[in-house]
Parts: C-alpha cells; structure tokens; sequence
C-alpha cells in the first residue's frame, strides 16, 4: 500500500518542491474490542506542535516535575519532545471511536501516528496558540535526527 501511494504521489506531483518537502505520514488505529489494526498512509509536506498540548502531555507523563510555576513563565520546550508527543498513542473514546469492520460497530481505538518517511526538508509550524501568547524558549539541534534509537516513533499495541 505504501509504495502503491508513493508511486502514484510520485507520478502526479513529480517536481523539485515535491521531491525536497513532501513526506509520508503512517496512522495506525487499533480496535480495543478484536483487536484489529487499521493502517493508513498520508503524504504531507508540513507537521504542526501545539506548544500548550506539548507542555500538559510533559507535566503529565512526569518530565516536567521539577519545574517551578511560581516564576510565571512557560517552561521551554524541547523539538524532540513535540515529536514524542506527536507520536503518543491516544485512546479514542465517546463521539471519537472508530467503526470496525470487523466487529461491525462503534468502539474505542488506540489511534497513533508517526512519520513515516520525511524529505531533505520538514517544515514545523510551532503553534503557540490562538488569542493568548504563550511564550516559550524552543530547544531545537541544529540537525534534526527522527531516526536514531533514542527518538524514533514506537508504538506499544496491547
């Protein structure tokens, strides 16, 4: 499926810009009834983080235990931890489940997503929200590494 989506990308869009920013995006949506996965492959040529969702998903899962709230300022944010939110599998419940094929109904789902494959240039939109500023330091490297051990996506399928 992935290549079949690749290729065709390829054949209908082939140009410099395609080839230097365009991406592919995986989606994997499991059913919590029977277990079944749905896969699903998207191109994309930009990723969006949203700095206060990144920030509450941080103090959640306990990396920001330590900070200090007295000092009235947003905590920085690091690039790698927008990707590790980015790729957090989330429980899909009440008007969000999903319907299975199998099962034939409704059901809650795992939905989860992680790039796929990215060009020689991504492009990240760093949301900091609509109305309300909300300043923050970004830690970014100066080259960016998805794919090494110690931040590549991976899901855990129960």
């Amino acid at each position: 499926m992935l290549d079949i989506i690749s290729n065709e990308f390829k054949m209908k869009y082939n140009s410099i810009i395609s080839n230097l920013f365009y991406g592919i995006l995986e989606t994997k949506t499991q059913c919590q009834r029977c277990r079944q996965i749905k896969y699903n492959f998207q191109i994309f040529s930009f990723i969006e983080f949203p700095f206060e969702k990144i920030n509450q998903y941080c103090f959640n899962s306990g990396k920001r235990n330590n900070y200090n709230m007295l000092n009235n300022k947003n905590p920085d944010v690091d690039l790698y931890e927008c990707f590790e939110y980015n790729n957090n599998l989330e429980l899909m419940t009440g008007e969000n489940q999903m319907y299975c094929n199998i099962c034939n109904c409704s059901s809650d789902s795992l939905y989860g997503s992680i790039l796929y494959s990215t060009q020689k240039y991504l492009i990240i939109n760093l949301n900091r929200g609509r109305g309300e500023v909300y300043e923050c330091t970004v830690i970014f490297p100066e080259q960016l590494n998805l794919f090494n051990e110690n931040y590549e996506a991976k899901y855990t399928w129960k």
